[in-house]
């Protein structure tokens, strides 16, 4: 198989915006300390090419919201 990226990275929530860059990463780890009120992913693959990432959560104790884009 040739053309298969991994790359892991460790993201912060801020004013309860997470940013996920698929340039930088496609494995992310994000730390639940505050409710995600908007989720933006960029970096998206281009027409007619198929991407993928995954989101590991670690939640701190506390009930949280996390809303998901309804688009990318």
């Amino acid at each position: 198989m040739t053309g298969v990226n991994v790359a892991w990275e460790a993201v912060n929530i801020s004013a309860g915006v997470l940013e996920l860059d698929l340039n930088r990463a496609n494995i992310f780890a994000v730390e639940l300390s505050e409710d995600i009120t908007q989720m933006d992913i960029v970096g998206l693959p281009p027409a007619g090419y198929a991407g993928t990432f995954q989101i590991q959560f670690t939640a701190d104790g506390n009930q949280r919201t996390v809303a998901w884009p309804a688009t990318t």
